[in-house]
């Protein structure tokens, strides 16, 4: 009992002691890559904003549509979950 008076509810949860740390970087190194991609193809150059680089911006608009999708970062959660599965299957 807490101080409250009221019973605590026991969770049965433990957290996994031999987790796969090489998958899971896989999905962090991962992420971060997707993360700086969609950062740099966001950058607009002076020469884009004047028009002068019609084929980079528009090279950079598609990869920017691309990986800003939610598409990707779906993908990205299906490859954390597949860590996650395969993590506990080596258990």
């Amino acid at each position: 009992m807490n101080p409250l008076g009221t019973v605590r509810q026991q969770t049965d949860w433990k957290v996994p002691t031999n987790v796969n740390l090489r998958s899971w970087l896989l999905v962090v190194v991962v992420a971060l890559a997707l993360a700086v991609v969609c950062w740099a193809t966001n950058i607009t150059t002076m020469s884009q904003m004047s028009g002068e680089a019609d084929e980079f911006k528009t090279f950079r608009l598609t990869v920017s549509k691309l990986a800003n999708s939610g598409t990707a970062w779906a993908g990205l959660a299906i490859l954390c979950q597949g860590t996650a599965v395969s993590a506990r299957r080596r258990t």
